[in-house]
């Protein structure tokens, strides 16, 4: 199943390609309840919503103003994906779009600025990374914190760097030498 992913992390970076390179600006965020069977609620959204395997039908639909619709699932997170265009997706949902409003996924926030992804951890992920980094800004646990797995995107590297500089800024305060 192409649709499931592996991880929060691979569900970011399809989302990234598929806005930033095919034009997937509008998300629909959802949770599958755990007594469901999430094979059942895939096919069902798919149906409903027309997720097209094939391209060529699906390009064939979207030359006629019909929106191209992707559906994405990591564990009991769905996502559903469209382009412009007309959908039952836009009259039966709200959906996000990324050009305007970010969308939650796992610890991270993605969103399009200018036609760019904007990945940054989700700001309770941020403040809870900076927290315990800041805690433990006089042993060596914070260096070793600082170095988390993470996405390889411009905010991110952003966030690290802020809270770096923080941890340096106390360290010196409080006369602290490696």
């Amino acid at each position: 199943m192409k649709f499931v992913c592996g991880s929060s992390a691979e569900l970011v970076v399809r989302v990234v390609t598929l806005a930033s390179r095919f034009g997937y600006f509008h998300v629909v965020r959802g949770r599958i309840p755990k007594h469901k069977d999430p094979q059942r609620v895939d096919r069902k959204l798919m149906v409903k919503y027309g997720v097209e395997r094939d391209r060529m039908k699906a390009m064939r639909r979207h030359r006629q103003g019909i929106a191209k619709v992707k559906y994405l699932r990591w564990r009991d997170l769905f996502l559903l994906l469209a382009t412009d265009g007309e959908s039952p997706l836009f009259q039966e949902e709200r959906p996000v779009d990324l050009r305007k409003n970010p969308v939650r996924i796992g610890d991270y926030t993605v969103r399009v600025i200018d036609g760019k992804p904007s990945v940054r951890f989700s700001a309770r992920c941020y403040k809870r990374l900076r927290d315990q980094i800041l805690a433990s800004a006089l042993s060596p646990k914070a260096d070793r914190l600082l170095a988390v797995p993470r996405l390889n995107f411009k905010g991110i590297f952003k966030q690290l760097r802020r809270i770096e500089r923080m941890l340096r800024r106390k360290r010196k305060r409080a006369g602290y030498r490696r």
